[in-house]
């Protein structure tokens, strides 16, 4: 069937039609139009009878199955779809409809057409439409990036986005992860589509009229910034204004999905943290050491507690509060999980450490208290019991807690301000000579 004009299967087909693939049922190839084999480079021996898949994009093969299972259940012809059918050694976007062959109903002619700017329209509005439900999907920001970049891969192909979201402690995330490395500046004014240049570390500037990255600033309504989208072009050319409305739209996503990304992670800290110190919560706490092991647990109670909020008040008592809880942080090694229970109470794990490590931050967390707080016009001192334990090998975090709260009890009973430690040893002894004594 090869070198045949085509005109049975073509006739009728506009002038943008570029070539078309006969099909059988099984979508494997059965014979391709010279048109595509001189426009796409192939040898029409090594395609026929492979599968269809083997010329598409692997990520646009759920394209091509879907037009097909619609053909399949209907008579009438699928619309046409954007798919990146290999060219060469790379991919080439093309408009592609499936139809039934007029002369044979047990094949399925492909046809391939030039772009139009109708049907980029189309696909950028059908891919928004995926993208934003999948943002609205609870989907991680990678997820959301990825959609976006299918997006602009069907539309372009050879142009890659990259995404950074700047987080509230001034941290960054970027990805796809490791995509660039790229010192951003202005090289000119915001223009209407707010758009940045950039250059790359070290590289030389490139003439403005000829960018190949363009970085679309993220701003929120209070012109915070929320990230940026970055889109790397591979030609020297200036974008076309379709390109503006295709990178346009990506970036009004991405926006979408920073406000998101930065709501959640309010929304999961809030549900983690107390307010009052910042430290962990109960909740928070017990995610943090769900399969933690090991190491030293303490529980702190402030002494004096009660009596401050009857002499000075509720708001001298949450200072007594924060003021306890900055020494904690204080004294305490970056790796400590830390919380807030409630009230005046509050506990720790050190992973890794030994008991004499936590008899240490004891004693320099009381050293800290001892320094007098101040609320409004009063002055009073902070005091804290403090119970410690060890935590054994095949004990569980919160167990071992149970302990460091006997221990702390201990403490206050014996007097207060003074911490009490219970090494494994000492509990086993301990533990032993009741069980002699009861013999």
């Amino acid at each position: 069937m090869v070198g045949t004009d085509w005109k049975l299967i073509t006739v009728g087909w506009p002038e943008s039609c570029v070539g078309a693939v006969v099909l059988d049922r099984r979508l494997d190839v059965v014979a391709l139009t010279g048109s595509l084999i001189r426009r796409s480079n192939h040898e029409a021996s090594r395609l026929v009878g492979s599968s269809v898949f083997r010329l598409v994009h692997p990520r646009d093969r759920d394209r091509v199955q879907f037009v097909w299972d619609t053909l399949d259940q209907s008579p009438d012809p699928e619309g046409q779809v954007l798919v990146r059918v290999q060219v060469g050694t790379g991919y080439e976007t093309f408009g592609v409809q499936m139809t039934r062959a007029p002369h044979d109903e047990g094949l399925v002619i492909m046809h391939l057409y030039q772009v139009s700017a109708e049907l980029r329209a189309s696909e950028l509005s059908r891919d928004l439409v995926r993208a934003i439900r999948v943002l609205s999907g609870k989907f991680s920001l990678a997820g959301v990036a990825d959609a976006l970049q299918h997006m602009t891969d069907r539309q372009f192909v050879g142009v890659a986005i990259c995404t950074t979201i700047f987080a509230d402690d001034g941290s960054a995330m970027t990805f796809p992860a490791g995509c660039f490395t790229a010192e951003h500046m202005v090289a000119n004014a915001m223009s209407d589509r707010r758009v940045l240049q950039s250059r790359a570390v070290g590289s030389k500037q490139e003439d403005p009229s000829t960018p190949q990255r363009l970085v679309f600033p993220l701003v929120d309504d209070a012109d915070d910034r929320l990230g940026y989208l970055e889109v790397i072009r591979p030609w020297k050319t200036a974008p076309t204004s379709h390109e503006w409305l295709v990178y346009g739209s990506v970036a009004e996503v991405m926006h979408a999905a920073a406000t998101r990304f930065r709501l959640d992670a309010a929304l999961r800290w809030a549900a983690d943290h107390d307010a009052l110190t910042c430290l962990l919560n109960r909740r928070g706490f017990a995610e943090a050491t769900r399969d933690a092991s090991g190491g030293v647990v303490f529980v702190a109670d402030l002494d004096n507690f009660s009596s401050i909020n009857n002499d000075y008040g509720h708001a001298a008592g949450d200072v007594a509060i924060a003021a306890a809880a900055q020494s904690l942080t204080r004294v305490s090694p970056p790796e400590a999980v830390l919380a807030r229970l409630g009230g005046d109470e509050f506990i720790g794990w050190l992973p890794g450490a030994a008991i004499t490590d936590g008899v240490e931050l004891a004693e320099d967390l009381r050293d800290s208290l001892a320094t007098r707080v101040s609320a409004e016009d009063d002055r009073f001192d902070v005091r804290a019991s403090i119970g410690l334990v060890e935590v054994g090998a095949e004990e569980t975090i919160e167990r071992a807690l149970r302990r460091a709260d006997a221990a702390m009890y201990e403490a206050k009973a014996r007097g207060g301000n003074q911490s009490i430690s219970r090494s494994l040893i000492t509990t086993l002894e301990k533990r032993w000579g009741i069980l002699a004594g009861n013999i």
